[in-house]
């Protein structure tokens, strides 16, 4: 059985918009965020030092060790490897140079964390009203599983429910 080459650790294969962290700089500083900064938020641990964290154009560099809850309108940027920890999902790994968002998160995660939300999603589609209630506080790593399992399976019996949260991440 032939070997294949693995991706570099903490690579996503993800691309976060060009420009997005310059406009992020100029722009978010005047903006009300609303329920930007209060709903579909996901509250993380930097294991690592290195991470800083921008909000309303006010960088914040992280401490190993310091929580901290990553908004929709949020911006983390590392200029070397480090990880980031959720309680119930585990590590995910930002790159050298990484810029991270709250919509990209979900694939940085490790293989059981993605597993952990592959199975949320799958139960809640399913017709779990617990599930579905459960993605609601993880939204930001589940929303890119939730659309591949609406695009998979449109009618199943949780789907509805699945939507409506997206409605929450989208606006």
């Amino acid at each position: 059985m032939a070997q294949q080459a693995a991706p570099p650790v903490g690579y996503s294969g993800l691309k976060v918009p060009k420009g997005l962290l310059a406009a992020a700089k100029g722009h978010y500083p005047q903006i009300d965020a609303g329920t930007w900064t209060t709903e579909a938020t996901l509250t993380l641990t930097a294991v690592d030092a290195g991470v800083t964290l921008l909000r309303a154009g006010r960088a914040t560099a992280l401490g190993a060790g310091q929580r901290f809850t990553l908004g929709r309108l949020d911006v983390l940027t590392s200029e070397r490897p480090a990880k980031l920890r959720h309680d119930e999902l585990g590590d995910m790994s930002l790159g050298a140079g990484a810029v991270v968002t709250a919509w990209d998160v979900g694939p940085r995660l490790a293989g059981p964390g993605r597993e952990r939300v592959q199975a949320k999603v799958a139960a809640a589609q399913g017709g779990d009203p617990k599930a579905l209630e459960q993605l609601r506080s993880i939204l930001p790593a589940a929303h890119l599983e939730i659309r591949r399992a609406l695009a998979d399976k449109p009618q199943a019996p949780g789907s509805p429910g699945l939507r409506t949260l997206l409605e929450l991440f989208d606006q």
